[in-house]
């Protein structure tokens, strides 16, 4: 229904509680609403950098990413937001 530049062609997506979560090619993740109508970015934040070619993976409250180098995990839980 939409398309949104910056991405590159290696990005990922996971559906996320109702939200898109991408990881650009280029390290960015970036959680977006996940509706037909528009673009409607939510969070960004770039973790890593380098060449991003694989999915991230979300689990009990944390986001595991990586690029050809390394790899993060990013503890999103609602307990840590509130600290």
């Amino acid at each position: 229904m939409w398309s949104q530049p910056g991405f590159g062609s290696g990005g990922a997506t996971v559906l996320v509680d109702g939200c898109v979560l991408v990881q650009s090619d280029r390290g960015p993740l970036v959680l977006v609403e996940a509706t037909p109508a528009s673009y409607k970015e939510v969070a960004r934040a770039q973790p890593l950098g380098g060449k991003c070619w694989t999915m991230p993976a979300v689990s009990n409250g944390r986001i595991f990413a990586r690029n050809t180098k390394e790899g993060v995990c990013l503890d999103v839980s609602p307990a840590t937001a509130e600290k």
